[in-house]
């Protein structure tokens, strides 16, 4: 027995090894040809190996074989349908030792092709047949074996299965299309050949990377089989899955469904996913569609029925809601409901929708289609459709409550409602039904429209569309119309409309052409209108003439010259238009019974009639015909209109409303025929209540291509031209008044030329004329030889027509011109003289207009003429002119130049021109062919006077170099806040040479005047600038204005030598009386935009010299001028005049040497060292002068001779023409009288009014400001009354004298009141000098307090102090008697600046005045001898004292 084992064993153990060394010893590859063999035999087609067939035992059996190919069906693209690159096979044997299964491990095809071909014979390459074997002859084939009986069928599990790199094609060779699947990976597992099946795996699937996985169960026929797919689109981001069941038994069963289950898909990008499909593009999709989307729905699907519940989308915020339900068991049948909330059709619109409809070229004539498949609708097929949009924006606007129900049944398709609101309390709705007749559709239905809002319906979609027409139209529409369509035809029948308050009814037939019996539409029109106010819907005239020009441009371009041609679509139909409107309301006027029938045909508009059967009260027919509409359009027209008034028909035409009656009755007849280009014509037309008669026949060639061809005759007549020239917008009352017009003559065209004669006259003007001449060269360079002689010898209502009214145009007198023009365009001589308003002038030489290329950068006209002109007063043609002038006759004007050149570069030369005594000459050129213009001129002139061209203020105030005057306010800065206009100096450069032996001018004449002024860059360079005024010279030599930029710059460089001071003041006593040379010199500089900036800015400095000598009686004018009103009633006054004499007279007779420096620094110019200096006295100014502020600050102290303290200080504070103070020993402010204001000012006006008489005296006006108003400092300040001598401003008397003097007393004691609010100067025991009787009266009551009080005051004279005699005059500085110690302390001299001077003390109210006694009282006898005379406190005289 052992021995068996043993045997046994060894037999296993061999078996074993041979097992494993087999495959060292068996080469496979020995049997591809029976492997070959074999495979065709199965399925008939050819296998190949070209690799090579290994086998392994270890660890798991396994085959790998390379290079198989299985061949293609016949007639397929290519040898192969499959390719691999390798095939591993791995099995495991024990499973199928123990259990008869099948184990496969592992399943490996490295990179296969498969190629699926659908053959152009319809049979797919899949389609595999055994190779059918031809049976020997005399044998029966036997069947195959069955199974034995009782044979269980072998398990089969595949553990692992992957391709890797794999591609699968589908080709369909009939259609010539391909799809592929690249790089398809897939690792598969599967328990048994019946499932449960698990795939994963990802391809490239028409070039789109897609991810899969795949999961079912077990196929079971007894129950359903789970399914759950998946795809993943990686790039787009999005997932396509479908989670459910598939019941294979239900296949059997029709009342159970096959397919359950939920359908989804979702991707954060829409346009992202369809960009990625085949031959798709992201390209014009609106950008909602770069949105979120998801889609999810239910499904159940069996063999006799179907439907979706629960569906559901998203895009962004839009969304859907939907259920599907369908019947395929017998007659199919479709039940579907759609639900949209919100849809935003300007999201979604591709973008640029709008350019590309707006620009899309007309689409060319379709070549004829094909024969289409003849349309049907399924007759067993029922569906319902509900669709329901609850908001629609379009254009911003939005559609609400979109309904849709449609059914399908027995072959008709109803359309039960579609209908929307619309904006503007709209809502259109239409209904029908769509058959189909004879292979074709037909739609038989009705559509409504109304509109409670109609203007807000439009303007919701065309904004700006009706904003002109008036708000009260457009108000309602109401449209019903039948509509019918088929491909032949379609229809709006039975068409009624309500507009606002007109009626239309009719209807509209369009004929569709089908490319083969009718190749052009047809139209058939035939409407009829109630009423129609067409000034209801007129937009405004201002938006109507703006966009005519435009129009008409566009129109003639388009047109190339012909209008007609506008006409040229009508060439592509053929219609038939009856139109009829029983009243017709435009511009104010009413037409009735309006007919229009007209006709297109072949290329031909036949208007058969235009009528009104009611035209204002007459009638008009028109016919006309239009032929060649497509190439260039010829017409041919008759014409017959009357009417009662041709007033309303003008009205009509839109040339305003007229008078009843004006223009009398119309009659307008003719024929009209040819082209708008070449026409030939004969018309009548007359107006009787004008007397307007007009008659033309003949043809016109060539209009509005240059000058026409006309072979014409015409006679116009008219006895009153008012009413024509009103229409006209000229003035009817200047063309009433020229009388009867005619104008009659005939113009001829040659072969290539023009020959006219035509006469006109104008009776009420004295007016006639002749045109006569020939113009030849028509068709190239037109050339004119003309000849004409038009007189007027009561021009001014053809100057009114021409815009020239007014008294001067009444006194031009007669106008003519007379002469001959001759040559072209490009190159006319002319010679022409003419005459009018008093004077001549001739014009001859030649005008060259060439012609340019570009209209927008027309060539420079070119010339080269003389002209010369002559006139007995040059100031009547500056006055026809409305050029200003200053009245100052110019006399007789002669003048002549030469002119050559052309537009941008021209030169004048030998320039004349004299008027009166003036004359000028010299040459000039303009170039303008550089970057900038550039002026040169050189003129030379003898005496130039400019007074009369100079109108204005400073003309009319004459000569003699008076600085006064002006238009400046007293005070006011004169220097302009307005920006600087100096463009003109950066607009060219120019050089500029001028000489003239007197230049007059209104103010001051200029000697000896030599100008050489640069322009470059906008910078003025007076190169050399100088001449000779009054009596002296000046010389701007260097300065320069800088306009190049905003800010203008300036450096002034002025020297004025020896002029003569008395020239410059001018008239009155200061001009006649001062004498003497002054020089200045002047280095400045400064920059602003304005007048007043530059002043404000100047920075410099400069020097002041030279002498004055004031004339010897100056002084004892002035004085004698006071004495002489008041010395006869206060003798003592003579001790003032005497002490002003004494004053001036230290400055009289002798040359005053002035010398000074100063500085000016941000416009202020301050000076610290001026002098005037003579053997008797001298006398110092210091402080500021606000160049820019209009305003000084000066302190001006007098000397005596050898004095160290000034006798007198005058300071000059405030605004320009200020008011000066006076002060003893230097100190301003202190008070006085005769001029003297209470703060010290001196207002020589005030004291010129308020002394009778004083402005009489020669030149003492201007000295002393006569007529001008009183200073500031002195206007409403109290004043005494003083018997016979008036107000004295700023003065008050002392106690109850103004009683004493005769004043009212109540008058007195308001007077006093006011008085005692402001300090006042104290005239102590100025009674006496007027004969106070109560003197003594006053001395007992005035308390000794009060006399205290008095003698503490400054400047009050020492009781006993005794009043020196006056000092002769000439010798009044120096014996001046020495002022009290407490006067001196109180008035010493101020070191501030004179801006800061204290101000004077107050008056305590209701004190009594210093030295003023109480009413009734009487001071004591011994205080009575000692009071002085005149006492002006603070007021020191020379020659008077204290």
């Amino acid at each position: 027995m052992k021995k068996v084992l043993w045997i046994v064993g060894g037999l296993i153990g061999l078996l074993i090894v041979v097992a494993l060394a087999a495959p060292f010893f068996v080469d496979l590859n020995d049997y591809k040809a029976e492997i070959a063999a074999k495979a065709k035999e199965a399925t008939g087609r050819d296998l190949a190996i070209d690799g090579d067939i290994s086998l392994s035992i270890l660890p798991t059996p396994g085959v790998v074989i390379h290079g198989l190919r299985f061949g293609n069906a016949p007639g397929g693209s290519q040898p192969d349908m499959a390719t691999l690159e390798s095939a591993t096979v791995k099995v495991a044997i024990m499973p199928y030792l123990t259990s008869n299964t099948v184990e496969v491990e592992e399943i490996v095809l490295e990179k296969p092709t498969f190629v699926f071909e659908k053959l152009k014979d319809g049979s797919g390459n899949w389609q595999i047949a055994p190779q059918a074997a031809a049976p020997e002859a005399g044998v029966t084939p036997e069947p195959s074996a069955a199974p034995a009986d009782g044979g269980s069928p072998m398990a089969v599990v595949i553990k692992s299965a992957s391709i890797d790199g794999g591609t699968l094609i589908y080709r369909d060779l009939a259609a010539g299309t391909e799809q592929k699947v690249e790089n398809l990976n897939i690792d598969l597992s599967l328990d048994s050949l019946t499932g449960p099946f698990q795939a994963e795996g990802g391809a490239n699937v028409a070039n789109i990377p897609l991810g899969f996985h795949i999961k079912t169960g077990a196929l079971d026929p007894s129950k359903p089989m789970p399914l759950d797919v998946s795809f993943n689109l990686t790039d787009a981001k999005a997932t396509i899955g479908f989670v459910g069941q598939v019941d294979i038994a239900a296949v059997e069963d029709p009342s159970k469904p096959i397919v359950t289950g939920k359908l989804s898909s979702k991707g954060e990008d829409l346009a992202k996913l369809i960009a990625g499909m085949p031959n798709q593009s992201a390209d014009g999709l609106p950008p909602i569609m770069a949105q979120a989307f998801a889609v999810d729905a239910d499904i159940e699907a069996g063999k006799t029925n179907a439907r979706t519940e629960n569906f559901t989308a998203t895009l962004g915020d839009l969304n859907a809601k939907a259920s599907v339900a369908a019947s395929y068991e017998a007659a199919p049948s479709v039940e579907a409901k759609i639900a949209i909330g919100r849809i935003d059709l300007d999201k979604l619109l591709p973008a640029g929708e709008a350019k590309q409809e707006s620009t899309e070229a007309p689409a060319e004539t379709a070549a004829p289609a094909q024969p289409a498949a003849p349309f049907s609708l399924p007759p067993d097929v029922t569906a319902n459709l509900g669709l329901t949009v609850e908001q629609i924006v379009y254009k911003g606007q939005a559609i609400d409550e979109t309904n849709v129900a449609v059914q399908l049944a027995k072959g008709v398709l109803t359309i039960k409602d579609a209908s929307a609101k619309l904006p503007g309390s709209s809502s259109v709705a239409l209904t029908g039904a769509l058959t189909a007749k004879d292979g074709q559709p037909n739609f038989d239905g009705a559509l409504k429209a109304d509109s409670s809002n109609l203007r807000a319906l439009i303007e919701a979609f065309a904004p700006g569309a009706v904003k002109d027409v008036p708000n009260d139209r457009l108000t309602k529409l109401a449209l019903s119309t039948g509509v019918k369509y088929n491909p032949a035809q379609a229809e709006l029948a039975n068409l009624k409309a309500t507009l606002d308050q007109s009626t239309l009814n009719g209807g509209v037939v369009v004929a569709l052409p089908d490319g083969v019996q009718r190749k052009q539409m047809g139209i058939g029109v035939g409407l009829a209108v109630d009423k129609l106010n067409l000034d209801g819907y007129m937009p405004a005239k201002s938006a109507a003439k703006e966009a005519e020009p435009a129009q008409a441009a566009d129109a003639k371009k388009d047109q190339g010259g012909n209008p007609l041609k506008a006409l040229a679509p009508l060439a592509d139909y053929n219609a038939n238009v009856d139109f009829k409107a029983g009243a017709l309301t435009l511009n104010q006027q009413q037409i009735s019974g309006l007919r229009l029938i007209a006709a297109v045909a072949n290329g031909t508009l036949d208007v058969k009639e235009l009528s009104v059967a009611d035209f204002q009260g007459g009638k008009a027919n028109i016919a006309a015909k239009v032929t060649d509409l497509k190439g260039d359009p010829k017409f041919d027209s008759r014409f017959d209109v009357t009417a009662k008034d041709a007033g309303r028909v003008l009205q009509m035409a839109g040339m305003g409303a007229q008078p009843k009656g004006k223009f009398g009755a119309l009659t307008l007849k003719g024929t009209a025929a040819g082209t708008p280009v070449d026409v030939t014509y004969d018309v009548n037309a007359a107006m009787a209540g004008i007397g307007f008669q007009a008659a033309a026949k003949g043809t016109a060639n060539g209009i509005g291509q240059g000058i026409p061809k006309i072979n014409s005759t015409f006679d116009i007549k008219a006895k009153d031209l008012g009413p024509i020239a009103e229409l006209t917008g000229a003035p009817a009352d200047a063309a009433k008044n020229m009388g009867a017009v005619s104008f009659a003559g005939q113009a001829q065209s040659g072969a290539d030329d023009l020959t006219y004669d035509v006469n006109l006259s104008m009776a009420g003007i004295g007016g006639k004329g002749t045109l006569k001449g020939k113009v030849t060269g028509i068709s190239a360079t037109p050339q004119i030889d003309t000849a004409l002689n038009l007189t007027a010898d009561k021009p001014a209502p053809l100057l009114q027509l021409a815009g020239l009214a007014g008294p001067k145009a009444k006194s031009v007198g007669a106008l003519g011109i007379a002469g001959t023009l001759k040559g072209s365009a490009e190159d006319m001589a002319l010679d022409l003289n003419l005459n009018g308003v008093g004077g001549t002038a001739k014009v001859a030489g030649t005008v060259q207009m060439p012609k340019g290329t570009d209209p927008n950068n027309p060539p420079p006209i070119g010339f080269n003429i003389a002209l010369s002109a002559n006139h007995p007063e040059f100031t009547q043609l500056l006055q026809m002119a409305d050029i200003p002038s200053s009245g100052v006759k110019a006399g007789p004007l002669k003048a002549s130049l030469k002119a050559q050149g052309n537009s941008k570069n021209a030169k004048v030369n030998d320039l004349n021109a004299a008027w009166g005594n003036s004359s000028i000459a010299g040459n000039a050129s303009y170039d303008a062919t550089g970057a900038k213009p550039m002026i040169v001129a050189n003129l030379k002139g003898g005496v130039v006077n400019l007074t009369p061209f100079m109108g204005g203020e400073g003309a009319k105030s004459g000569g003699g170099g008076s600085s006064g005057g002006g238009t400046t306010a007293k005070g006011k800065s004169p220097w302009s806040e307005e920006p600087l206009d100096l463009s003109a100096l950066r607009a060219q450069d120019a050089d500029i040479d001028f000489t003239a032996q007197s230049l007059i001018m209104p103010d001051q004449q200029i000697d000896d005047l030599v100008a050489k002024i640069t322009v470059r860059n906008g910078i003025a360079t007076m190169q050399t600038l100088q001449g000779k005024i009054y009596g002296g010279g000046f010389n701007l030599s260097g300065t320069t204005v800088d306009a190049s930029t905003p800010t203008t710059k300036l450096d002034a460089k002025v020297a004025v030598n020896q002029i003569q001071v008395g020239q410059v003041v001018g008239g009155g006593i200061a001009g006649n009386q001062v004498k003497g040379p002054l020089s200045l010199n002047l280095n400045a500089t400064g920059a602003g935009v304005s007048q007043a900036d530059l002043m404000r800015s100047l920075n410099g400095n400069g020097n002041l010299d030279g002498s004055v000598m004031i004339i010897g009686k100056m002084e004892q004018q002035v004085g004698s001028a006071l004495l002489g009103v008041l010395g006869a009633k206060v003798k003592q006054v003579q001790g003032i005049t005497s002490a002003v004499n004494g004053i001036l007279s230290s400055y009289t007779g002798v040359d005053n040497k002035l010398d000074g420096t100063f500085n000016i620094r941000q416009g202020v110019l301050n000076t610290q060292d001026f002098a005037f200096v003579n053997p008797r006295a001298r006398g110092t100014a210091k402080g500021d002068f606000d160049i820019g502020g209009w305003a000084m600050n000066m302190l001006i102290d007098l000397f005596g001779q050898d004095a160290q303290e000034a006798f007198m200080s005058i300071a000059l504070n405030g605004p320009m023409t200020p008011t000066p103070k006076f002060a003893t020993n230097g100190a301003a402010g202190a008070t006085g009288l005769m001029g003297l204001t209470q703060q010290g000012g001196f207002n020589p006006a005030g004291l010129v009014q308020e002394i009778p008489g004083l402005e009489k005296l020669p030149g003492i006006g201007n000295l002393l400001g006569g007529g001008a108003a009183p200073a500031t400092s002195t206007e409403g300040q109290p004043g005494a009354v003083i018997p016979g001598v008036g107000s004295v401003p700023g003065v008050k008397l002392p106690g109850g004298l103004e009683g004493v003097l005769g004043g009212n007393k109540k008058k007195q004691e308001q007077q006093q009141q006011q008085q005692q609010q402001q300090p006042g100067a104290v005239l102590p025991g100025v009674g006496d000098l007027f004969g106070n009787s109560n003197k003594k009266k006053q001395q007992q009551q005035q308390p000794a307090q009060q006399q205290q009080q008095q003698q503490s005051e400054p400047g009050a004279v020492e009781p006993g102090a005794a009043l020196p005699e006056a000092a002769p005059v000439e010798q009044a500085p120096a014996e001046a008697a020495p002022e009290p110690e407490a006067a001196q302390q109180e008035a010493a001299p101020q070191e501030a600046a004179p801006q800061e001077a204290q101000p004077e003390p107050q008056a305590e109210p209701g004190a009594s005045e210093p030295g003023a006694a109480p009413p009734g009282e009487q001071q004591p006898a011994q205080e009575q001898q000692q009071e002085p005379g005149i006492v002006i406190p603070g007021l020191k005289l020379p020659g008077l004292g204290d």
